[in-house]
């Protein structure tokens, strides 16, 4: 979808629940050039469509995101046994899959430097190892540490799958626009102080997705 078909569906999912409509200002004043072109509700919606967007590409099944999972190559500097990402921001992208030569199997399942199981990498004999390896994203430094490798190894090459958060709704390559479309529906009327609308367009999402349609 064109972020012009965006913005008319977010519109139309918002007049099904309380037709709404827009005044004829929203920050220009009487007699200003732009009065009659200011469209509160459209810049609402276009200023919320990243947020929405940045929500679905975060928590829908990565089944439904397929599309948009990108891989790339890395290299892993490995300090005793402990391997690092020293050139990607990982602040704002949401991993799928890590994988490297030395582990038996790929990393599927993240944490963060914040979970408990971080504690149990401190220890060496404790922490993961090539048959059974985690990887953990460290939000202070937007790097990524990979549990563990021999010591003897001093870098490897990472291949990483990944899926941009920061990207606008009209990029979004996945079958997900109808989610997109609700979720920022859903923050147009908390936006507005519509609790009843932004739980109603929850609701909405809710279902849809357990219907896995």
């Amino acid at each position: 979808m064109t972020r012009d078909e965006y913005i008319e569906k977010v519109k139309a999912k918002l007049d099904e629940f309380s037709p709404f409509e827009e005044p004829n200002s929203f920050i220009a004043a009487a007699g200003d050039i732009a009065y009659d072109k200011v469209k509160p509700i459209v810049s609402y919606i276009d200023h919320e469509l990243e947020n929405a967007t940045k929500f679905c590409l975060s928590s829908l099944p990565l089944s439904l995101l397929a599309k948009d999972v990108e891989k790339h190559q890395e290299t892993i500097h490995i300090n005793k046994g402990i391997g690092e990402t020293k050139g990607t921001n990982y602040a704002n992208k949401r991993l799928s899959r890590v994988k490297t030569n030395e582990w038996e199997r790929d990393v599927t399942h993240f944490f963060s430097s914040d979970d408990a199981e971080y504690l149990l990498q401190q220890n060496k004999h404790t922490r993961s190892g090539i048959a059974k390896p985690s990887v953990f994203f460290i939000p202070e430094d937007n790097k990524l540490e990979l549990y563990s490798f021999p010591e003897s190894t001093k870098t490897t090459n990472a291949e990483i799958w990944s899926i941009d958060l920061l990207k606008r709704a009209e990029d979004v390559m996945s079958e997900v626009g109808d989610y997109i479309v609700i979720k920022c529906a859903q923050c147009v009327y908390d936006m507005l102080g519509n609790a009843n609308g932004a739980a109603t367009m929850e609701n909405e999402y809710k279902r849809k997705l357990n219907a896995g349609v």
